[in-house]
């Protein structure tokens, strides 16, 4: 008993100290360590209506659209068909994106159909909202900023609510129903 005594003795001075945390986890109640709340699921019922309209708008497609903003903005003055070119073809590859890119439709409770929508409405929305779009370009006449940031108040207000109206009808019915 002793030898096995002075063996463990023996151990814990060649052993260095150990650090905070390795003492905290032999600690059998150690103190809680504050972190930071995780957001909720997509699919959870506490989910802000922020969330579940991020969920349709193809980030890619918010990069590109950003990074032609700003590549324009270097090659200034433009003509007009331009902005309405980038606009367009971006916008045109959102239901693409939407339906085909992996990740998008990470929820099988949510209708392709609704999705595809969501998405449509929304990047004309927030590229209205960003900075007027090809519309500021061509008919400046009816782009505010104000405009912009209402629009997108309400299209993120009425998105949630529609997604739930639709959902009645068979057509945009979820593929798990």
């Amino acid at each position: 008993m002793t030898d096995e005594r002075d063996r463990l003795e023996g151990e814990t001075e060649a052993e260095p100290t150990p650090v905070p945390t390795q003492a905290a986890e032999q600690d059998p109640d150690p103190a809680p360590v504050p972190t930071p709340t995780p957001n909720p699921a997509p699919n959870s019922s506490t989910a802000s209506y922020f969330e579940k309209v991020v969920r349709y708008i193809p980030a890619t497609l918010n990069a590109a659209y950003i990074a032609s903003l700003g590549l324009l903005a270097e090659a200034a003055p433009n003509p007009a068909w331009l902005y309405w070119a980038v606009f367009l073809t971006l916008w045109a590859l959102v239901p693409f994106y939407v339906l085909y890119i992996p990740g998008q439709l990470s929820d099988k409770s949510v209708s392709k159909r609704f999705c595809v929508m969501a998405g449509v409405i929304s990047f004309a929305v927030w590229a209205y909202a960003v900075d007027g779009g090809p519309i500021a370009v061509s008919f400046p006449e009816y782009y505010k900023p104000l405009y912009g940031s209402l629009l997108l108040i309400v299209t993120t207000l009425i998105l949630p609510v529609l997604e739930v109206v639709l959902k009645q009808l068979s057509f945009f019915k979820p593929e798990s129903e």
